[in-house]
């Protein structure tokens, strides 16, 4: 219960400072300058930026996928390689590692 709370006075003191420093970078900026500088680029060009940052999300969710998909059959096969072996602890853990 300590735990939480500790936790989420992190969190909340994390919030406080993000929200802080936001505050300070476009405190310095002019709002119609931010919209000229917005407006000034091409609807190409964003469209493009934003099909790039997708795929970039879409090709990270693909690593998560493979990269844990390969950690549950490497923990399968050390399971059962192990109890096969004998000293499951010591066998496979060994075949984690290798794998």
């Amino acid at each position: 219960m300590v735990r939480h709370k500790i936790l989420s006075a992190i969190g909340g003191l994390a919030v406080v400072v993000a929200i802080f420093l936001l505050y300070r970078v476009f405190s310095n900026q002019d709002p119609a300058a931010l919209k000229e500088a917005v407006t000034s680029v091409s609807t190409r060009t964003l469209a493009l930026a934003g099909a790039f940052a997708t795929g970039s999300f879409v090709a990270i969710s693909i690593l998560e996928y493979l990269a844990v998909r390969h950690i549950v059959a490497t923990a399968v096969a050390a399971i059962g390689i192990g109890h096969t072996v004998g000293l499951a602890a010591l066998s496979s853990g060994a075949i984690r590692y290798r794998m």
